[in-house]
């Protein structure tokens, strides 16, 4: 078998969530990818084994029943396709999928309508990232009649973009942490007596300056000897600053997983087996 490389497959598109390494032949002519092509779709379709007769009926390929079965008998060889049990027809592979999505499957158009409801979307203001995370997840699980799940960065992975220190009251200023993926968290702080206006910008200012672009695990010892030598005269503000921000990463250490249109996979042939459901439910739950 050609092997043309290898890759880490994360795909659900079997209706079991699953990660390994594949191996994807290349040299498969053109009946052959037809073949595939119609086994793939058939059988996410009807989650049910795909015989060669169906396929001369459905797909139409113009040869005959005995020909597709000759190219089945290939593209199992080149570990595309595979049998269940004892039933005639077959499935697609992990590396099967691999490559139908790779180099088969067609890019749609979204419709007029899809267009609207998408664009409705992101025409309303979001309060916070979370809202928009929702409203994305909600408009995505409607528009593909699919289960969605989201993954957001890691905090401590995201580049810090700008920090805010807004007064509020002569005693409290509210500070503003950014980051380029779009995450934003707002602290209240006790400010030291005589705090003014001017010192809360300067403090800004040098945060800015020496911590944006960066993530959290790159603000160095030296980088904040750098800034505390700069602010001396603030530093038990400072320290309250530094204190929030590490409590902050402490508090969003985990990766957020968001999760929408549960209910969606109950429409989906392969799970009206409920052992099925309950497996990918436990699967969805399991924290680790």
């Amino acid at each position: 078998m050609v092997v043309s490389y290898c890759l880490e497959l994360s795909t659900h598109m079997t209706g079991v969530l699953s990660k390994g390494w594949v191996v994807i032949p290349v040299g498969i002519n053109i009946r052959k990818q037809q073949v595939l092509e119609a086994i793939v779709e058939s059988h996410i379709a009807t989650a049910e084994p795909v015989s060669s007769r169906s396929i001369a009926r459905k797909y139409r390929l113009g040869v005959s029943s005995a020909t597709i079965r000759n190219e089945m008998s290939d593209l199992e060889e080149l570990g595309l396709i595979e049998q269940p049990h004892t039933s005639a027809g077959r499935i697609p592979s992990q590396s099967g999928y691999r490559y139908y999505v790779d180099r088969l499957m067609k890019n749609s158009s979204l419709t007029t309508q899809e267009k609207r409801i998408i664009s409705s979307m992101f025409a309303q203001k979001a309060k916070a990232i979370n809202n928009l995370i929702q409203r994305t997840i909600k408009t995505v699980t409607h528009l593909t009649d699919y289960l969605v799940l989201l993954s957001w960065p890691q905090l401590e992975n995201a580049a810090l973009k700008k920090i805010k220190v807004l007064p509020l009251t002569p005693d409290q200023s509210l500070m503003v942490i950014m980051t380029e993926t779009g995450w934003v968290e707002s602290k209240v702080i006790d400010l030291p007596s005589g705090m003014t206006s001017d010192s809360l910008e300067r403090i800004e200012n040098v945060l800015n300056t020496h911590f944006q672009g960066l993530t959290f695990p790159q603000i160095s010892r030296t980088i904040l000897h750098s800034v505390y030598d700069e602010l001396l005269k603030q530093r038990k503000l400072l320290d309250r600053i530094m204190g929030i921000v590490e409590a902050v990463l402490q508090e969003n250490a985990d990766e957020a997983i968001y999760l929408g249109g549960a209910h969606n996979i109950l429409k989906q042939p392969e799970y009206s087996d409920i052992a099925k459901v309950r497996n990918l439910m436990s699967f969805i739950e399991d924290e680790d």
